[in-house]
């Protein structure tokens, strides 16, 4: 068990979502499939268990989200008769594909937004680093000892 009273409320959420939580994938307003997601912090993903289709990759990194909405903010079919409330969309890379989630609770949607969103932050923020990291800090300066 993990100990909750130390950590900082997006510290607990993540904690939280790292635990897992049952989420429906929404494939049609009629089509949903139970999984039990994970936000893997360490690993900077998302993997969910229960899929029964075998050699199927269950894992989603966090860098290929773009962009994480809220049921209500989202036009798509998928979501027409269902709660917009309870459910999220991950815009996921370069191809603006949506996978279209459903929580059972409005409170369990609103967690699992924060949490992606601030994932997708920290991923961002780790690539500018790298970015920085590449480029070493004497060729700028090269310039001006020429003259």
């Amino acid at each position: 068990m993990f100990v909750f009273c130390f950590l900082t409320p997006v510290e607990r959420v993540l904690a939280e979502l790292g635990q897992g939580t049952p989420l429906y994938k929404v494939k049609s307003p009629t089509k949903m499939l139970e999984r039990t997601f994970f936000l893997d912090m360490k690993n900077m993903c998302l993997y969910y268990d229960g899929s029964k289709k075998k050699n199927r990759d269950t894992s989603i990194r966090i860098s290929k989200i773009r962009e994480v909405r809220e049921g209500e903010k989202d036009f798509s079919k998928k979501l027409k008769d269902l709660e917009k409330n309870l459910c999220f969309l991950l815009i996921l890379g370069s191809t603006q594909r949506a996978l279209c989630m459903m929580a059972e609770k409005q409170t369990t949607r609103d967690k699992w937004v924060r949490g992606l969103r601030y994932a997708i932050q920290m991923e961002q923020l780790a690539e500018q680093r790298n970015e920085t990291d590449r480029y070493p800090f004497g060729v700028g300066f090269s310039i001006f000892q020429l003259r």
